[in-house]
């Protein structure tokens, strides 16, 4: 256990893959790490002796973490399944409809995490509609790169000139570099 929970930062972002727990926003599209906090689920002023603990932890972006803030519910929103979903513990997929770049809510707690750390925003669903678009190119690009790739295989099977061979395999190498370029802008860490 680290004696200040700001400690944790690093290996959050790794068990998070880079992305809010929340909306699954990612570090690139948002500018890198410093956009991004530690959420405490249980909120550490309600909850102080959870402040470390690291179960407790959640990497956030900086808007749901502003957006949550230090909600707990009340005994009465408790009783309306006003919950916001723990990243942790709550399957999103069971309680939000993510299969359009607006998220919807499918139960009581998935519709009240929508609306709380407004999951349906229209900034939202425009980082993700142009993530969807970035994965159509990388796609697309992985394509022509697995044609390069076995035309290349033929020509070294028929016995093409080092020119031919080494043209192949600048374009491959290009091809690959464009991928890779693109799948930073949508994946893993930013800095």
């Amino acid at each position: 256990m680290v004696a200040d929970y700001k400690g944790y930062k690093p290996a959050l972002r790794e068990e998070f893959s880079h992305a809010c727990g929340y909306c699954n926003i990612r570090e690139p599209e948002l500018g890198g790490s410093e956009a991004f906090h530690i959420d405490h689920y249980q909120p550490k002023n309600k909850f102080p002796h959870l402040i470390c603990d690291y179960a407790n932890l959640i990497y956030s972006c900086r808007y749901c973490n502003r957006f949550k803030g230090d909600y707990w519910p009340t005994l009465i929103e408790k009783l309306q399944a006003r919950f916001i979903l723990n990243p942790r513990a709550d399957n999103f997929k069971k309680h939000i409809d993510q299969s359009s770049f607006a998220w919807v809510g499918l139960t009581a707690k998935g519709k009240w995490t929508v609306l709380k750390l407004r999951l349906d925003s229209a900034d939202l669903v425009r980082r993700r509609q142009d993530r969807s678009h970035i994965e159509k190119i990388i796609h697309r690009l992985e394509e022509i790169l697995n044609q390069s790739q076995h035309g290349l295989n033929i020509a070294i099977q028929n016995n093409a000139e080092e020119s031919v061979l080494r043209k192949f395999r600048q374009d491959i190498a290009e091809q690959i570099d464009q991928i890779n370029v693109l799948r930073r802008k949508i994946l893993g860490p930013l800095d």
